[in-house]
């Protein structure tokens, strides 16, 4: 396993067809930075290693993608086409990077319930006089 590298999960049984449908998770996270992988037959991580400075061509949602890391930057673009904003981190969100023992991911938390801040009470300036 690389020092440097980005990390995508494929399924094991589909090795040929190298899809990744799955998005890392914590889990994921702490066991990638804790162990070394090298030791299992079967993983479903696959390693892409980058060094100071790498392009790596992936084909992405049935279109060329091009990932380039240059000094801890992350560029993301596509074949003769601008990516929107949600299609680049619909992209991130599918994987992991790893940088000697540190792993990191970008989650994709779902619509909660939202609390509504407690509203405090408004002062008001009053005055009173006598009317006569």
């Amino acid at each position: 396993m690389e020092e440097n590298s980005i990390i995508f999960i494929v399924n094991p049984s589909s090795r040929r067809k190298k899809r990744f449908n799955y998005k890392p998770s914590f889990f994921d996270a702490v066991q990638l930075s804790t162990r070394s992988l090298q030791t299992y037959e079967v993983t479903p991580y696959q390693f892409i290693p980058f060094h100071k400075k790498a392009i790596i061509p992936i084909l992405s949602f049935n279109s060329d993608i091009h990932i380039m890391y240059e000094k801890h930057s992350l560029q993301i673009y596509k074949e003769n086409n601008d990516l929107t904003e949600k299609e680049v981190f619909e992209i991130l969100t599918h994987f992991a990077i790893k940088e000697g023992n540190r792993v990191s991911f970008l989650a994709d938390f779902p619509n909660g319930k939202k609390r509504q801040a407690k509203s405090k009470p408004n002062g008001t300036l009053a005055e009173s006089k006598k009317m006569k």
